[in-house]
């Protein structure tokens, strides 16, 4: 939905979309009718979600709307940089469509956060850019997140540099061209092994700390993903369940705590991403994360 510039992919108006939208889900249908069709990636920076609402409005009350699922089966956001957005816009976009009676699920088909101290392209320490260590915080961070409001699918954007990066785009992607790993590699390897099967969870934020508590439900597990979002060292007392705890860090490390006085206390590493360029004081990426698996 962003008409013009360099990441301009659709200059019609909102009804022209509609429309390829309403003959796409029917050809798609047609000859598979398990297809699924999901909407553009919504960057919901870009006009805070303008353009979903009034397409919103025109598919639901489409010809034929009823018969064929509103033309889409689930809506897409494009989201990077900082994990806490995810709480305003995902709760805004599935507010919108609860308006119109509507219950899809929400992918998230983008999101990363660009390091700026890589060092095949360094950029200056502003711009919401983060460090390598805190891209790979971002990625345990983000999923916990998602995967606790009840995204459905989440993709990285994007496994290799490749051509985008020679063309002058972000190095952000999971490998470097050289198929050299950055960190954040290993950090998606850490949320695709643990989070793998979770069915919802809590997020909660302490406003007065600064710190964020994500507990993750699956099946005979439960997981508490924790981090520090503010300028300040932090500790963080967790609710022991069993006698004894696994620990990861955000790169896959482990190791086995027992707790004293019924709960696991852990201190957490402060936030350093005051990268908003408009807003010292906005600190744009949490500290390392600490995840604590526990039967349950």
């Amino acid at each position: 939905n962003i008409p013009t510039g360099t990441y301009a992919t659709w200059k019609g108006s909102v009804a022209a979309y509609a429309r390829l939208v309403e003959v796409a889900y029917q050809a798609a249908h047609a000859v598979n009718p398990a297809a699924k069709v999901v909407l553009y990636g919504d960057p919901y920076w870009y006009d805070h979600g303008a353009f979903f609402v009034k397409l919103l409005d025109l598919l639901v009350h489409a010809p034929g709307a009823a018969a064929n699922n509103d033309y889409f089966d689930a809506a897409n956001l494009h989201l990077y940089n900082r994990p806490r957005d995810y709480l305003k816009a995902i709760a805004l976009y599935r507010g919108w469509m609860a308006r119109q009676g509507l219950n899809k699920p929400i992918w998230i088909g983008e999101t990363n956060a660009v390091p700026y101290d890589d060092p095949v392209r360094r950029y200056p320490r502003t711009g919401f850019f983060v460090t390598l260590d805190d891209q790979a915080s971002y990625i345990v961070e983000a999923f916990a997140i998602a995967l606790a409001l009840g995204v459905e699918r989440i993709e990285v954007n994007r496994m290799i540099d490749g051509q985008d990066f020679i063309d002058g785009g972000e190095p952000f992607g999971l490998l470097r061209n050289d198929l050299s790993q950055r960190p954040e590699y290993q950090a998606f390897r850490t949320v695709t092994s643990l989070f793998s099967g979770v069915t919802g969870g809590i997020v909660t934020v302490d406003r007065k700390t600064g710190v964020y508590s994500v507990v993750l439900r699956k099946p005979g597990t439960v997981i508490t993903v924790t981090w520090d979002q503010s300028p300040a060292p932090a500790q963080v007392k967790v609710p022991a369940m069993v006698p004894l705890a696994t620990v990861y860090g955000k790169l896959g490390d482990s190791r086995t705590v027992a707790p004293a006085g019924g709960l696991f206390t852990f201190p957490l590493q402060r936030s350093t991403g005051n990268t908003d360029p408009t807003d010292p004081k906005d600190y744009v990426m949490g500290g390392s994360p600490v995840i604590v698996v526990q039967p349950g």
